[in-house]
């Protein structure tokens, strides 16, 4: 039997992040059809707004995430 690992893939965020800087890899790896989880991560967890002002939401802090 194979064991297959899950890849998690943190996609740093911060105040002023262009939306395709962001979302286009994000695209990219969404093709890994389950065998990622990807996980949005900024200095702290919650709301961070882009240059344009939408916003995305991170879930977990860096210091969280480091190590």
């Amino acid at each position: 039997m194979t064991q297959t690992r899950q890849l998690l893939i943190g996609a740093l965020v911060f105040e002023g992040y262009e939306l395709l800087d962001l979302y286009g890899p994000l695209e990219m790896f969404s093709l890994l059809e389950g065998a990622a989880t990807i996980e949005l991560v900024a200095r702290e967890a919650g709301p961070v707004a882009a240059s344009g002002g939408a916003q995305a939401l991170a879930t977990a802090a860096l210091r969280e995430r480091s190590g």
